[in-house]
């Protein structure tokens, strides 16, 4: 397995160099942390900072409560959804109604990252089989 030098992450680590992503990519494979990825790219990527999800390591059963309520509560908007873009325009009436489906959306875009972040870190560490998930 490919994996940084000594050195190299001493110069990382007292800012001498800046860390690229080919060392968090290496990083987290040696290391066996996937979460590694997820904090190089929302805080030190513009992109992954404005884009992306800041996960939080869980335990399954919390990721699979937070998901399931998540899924339970889209079926209650998904009328009201439709409703929202059959002419394929927002009036006054229909953003905070938008926005509530919006915040919905990303607690279950949430809950897969962390979900992804679960199965990787299990695969990482040998605790899931990659062959099996």
């Amino acid at each position: 397995m490919e994996c940084i030098s000594p050195q190299r992450i001493e110069k990382i680590e007292n800012g001498r160099v800046t860390v690229q992503p080919e060392d968090v990519i290496i990083m987290a494979k040696c290391y066996k942390e996937p979460s590694l990825l997820n904090y190089y790219c929302t805080e030190e990527c513009a992109i992954g900072r404005t884009h992306m999800h800041k996960v939080e390591e869980k335990p399954l059963g919390q990721i699979t409560i937070e998901t399931v309520n998540a899924l339970n509560k889209l079926d209650g908007v998904k009328d009201r959804l439709l409703e929202i873009a059959e002419d394929g325009t927002l009036d006054d009436a229909e953003y905070q109604d938008f926005g509530e489906i919006r915040e919905l959306l990303d607690k279950v875009a949430r809950s897969v990252s962390a979900l992804q972040l679960w199965i990787d870190k299990g695969i990482a560490t040998g605790t899931l089989d990659r062959d099996k998930v």
